[in-house]
């Protein structure tokens, strides 16, 4: 879906893909919430680092999407 904003014609639908990118990228962020690693610390750290690769992304998508 973000190549398909990147190459839009406009503006309007590159926004609108980064918008498609944003839920994307939350609901991901959903489910990865909602994984139970059953108390295993090495499990529970790689969660940990993709719930915040997440937000990140989510993050730069929302700066993206207000230029």
């Amino acid at each position: 879906v973000y190549i398909q904003a990147t190459q839009a014609t406009n503006k309007h639908d590159y926004h609108l893909g980064l918008r498609a990118c944003f839920n994307q990228v939350k609901k991901t962020l959903y489910w990865l919430k909602l994984v139970d690693v059953q108390g295993k610390g090495e499990l529970e750290q790689r969660r940990q680092k993709l719930v915040k690769a997440t937000e990140d992304l989510m993050e730069l998508l929302n700066k993206l999407n207000q230029k």
